[in-house]
């Protein structure tokens, strides 16, 4: 209903400014479609940072409470050193 009512008013101010009727009625309609496709996007981007927000809000709690707490959660683990790393005592020199 509204997108018609858009439709024709804009027929009618083209019409009014020297355009032919089909030329008008194609321009409108190109014109409403522009404006819905604009709509449509920022609304998507909208969406699209109010769910990024909300997760680096948890993020950032999550990161605050690790950091609080003194816990840590490695992605990899730490490793005991392997034999060829570990010093051994050299024999004292005997002179």
């Amino acid at each position: 209903m509204q997108v018609n009512a858009e439709l024709a008013d804009l027929i009618y101010r083209l019409t009014a400014h020297g355009l032919s009727p089909t030329t008008a009625k194609s321009v409108s309609f190109y014109m409403v479609l522009v404006n819905a496709k604009i709509a449509s996007l920022a609304h998507a981007f909208q969406d699209l940072f109010t769910v990024l927000s909300v997760t680096d809000f948890i993020m950032l709690l999550s990161s605050i409470g690790m950091t609080l707490s003194g816990k840590d959660r490695r992605l990899v683990q730490k490793e005991a050193p392997s034999a060829s790393h570990i010093i051994r005592e050299l024999p004292h020199k005997v002179s």
